[in-house]
């Protein structure tokens, strides 16, 4: 066994935190340790005053009467694969008003943290996506569409990309919940919208709709910027479909043109939803006016449905969507 950690060799690989060596526990501690910098706005550090202690402001502590202690078998719905955003003062303010959950909870989830950084899960869910998924409950749709982060493409690019991984792709444990979302669309004809970055196919960061949609057979696509799909995309998904005895057809996805270098987030949430509702969500105007109304719009529904966590005092909510 090498004396030095590599991250291939045990991130996503279905390994057991309680078979790692102590070469791997270094590696976690360094992977999940709170930077100082960050510490120091969130809680007073030791050499601090006594004046200085009582007059700082620390988050609430939810009662664990109202926020019940979690199940062991939910706490992975707690963690995201999908890579976290950039660290900003906002962020900073959003963690000082987060609840913190009772010691319990904070106990299992400190413990469970360690398997969940080793099974791939990297950070809090999509909140667009988490509304599209809300949207579809209680609709009679909703048991045949399941809502993906971006961790699912970048998942499918990773495996296709590796010769090993394509080869081992039907016997890897880590890889069972792609093999179980591959059937559902080709056996049980159900639909995947997820969104897709580009960086690591077309060396561009620019976010893309995609559609699977199983019972027509199409994988929708939908740019902002009108351009094709990206070739290694195409490559991507025809080979997973084919892995599950599929073969569908890439289909253009209707999405409002954009005309700047930032909005391609909020169009692609926008082209999904269209898709989904059709008229009740009509794609918007390309105008510049119609464009910064849709991004408050946004702005302003995702701050809602963050607050209302709060205020229900469920402070982890973060999780993968199906």
């Amino acid at each position: 066994m090498p004396d030095f950690f590599k991250l291939s060799d045990w991130i996503d690989r279905g390994k057991k935190w309680a078979d790692t060596p102590p070469l791997v526990w270094q590696a976690a501690k360094s992977a999940l340790v709170l930077p100082s910098s960050i510490c120091q706005q969130l809680l007073p550090t030791s050499g601090v005053s006594l004046h200085s202690l009582i007059t700082f402001t620390l988050p609430t502590q939810a009662s664990s009467k109202i926020s019940p202690q979690p199940a062991d078998e939910d706490l992975q719905k707690f963690f995201s694969r999908t890579d976290p955003g950039p660290f900003t003062s906002q962020t900073i303010t959003h963690l000082q008003r987060l609840p913190i959950p009772s010691a319990s909870t904070v106990h299992k989830l400190e413990e469970y943290s360690q398997q969940a950084w080793l099974d791939g899960y990297n950070s809090q869910k999509n909140d667009l996506l988490e509304l599209v998924h809300q949207k579809l409950a209680g609709r009679d749709m909703w048991q045949n569409v399941q809502v993906e982060t971006d961790s699912y493409t970048q998942k499918l690019i990773g495996i296709f990309q590796s010769a090993t991984k394509k080869d081992n792709y039907k016997e890897n444990p880590a890889d069972q919940w792609l093999q179980d979302l591959g059937k559902a669309i080709v056996e049980h004809e159900e639909t995947i919208m997820t969104v897709a970055n580009l960086i690591n196919v077309a060396e561009t960061p620019h976010w893309v709709a995609v559609i699977l949609d199983g019972k027509g057979r199409k994988i929708w696509y939908g740019d902002s910027f009108r351009k094709p799909i990206p070739a290694e995309l195409v490559s991507t998904f025809v080979w997973w479909i084919g892995q599950h005895g599929g073969n569908f057809q890439i289909t253009t996805m209707q999405v409002t043109e954009q005309q700047d270098g930032y909005n391609c987030g909020m169009l692609v949430d926008n082209a999904l939803n269209h898709w989904l509702f059709h008229d009740k969500v009509p794609l918007l105007n390309n105008g510049e006016r119609a464009v910064a109304l849709a991004t408050m719009q946004h702005f302003i529904t995702v701050a809602e449905h963050v607050l209302a966590q709060i205020d229900e005092d469920e402070p982890f909510t973060c999780r993968k969507v199906y």
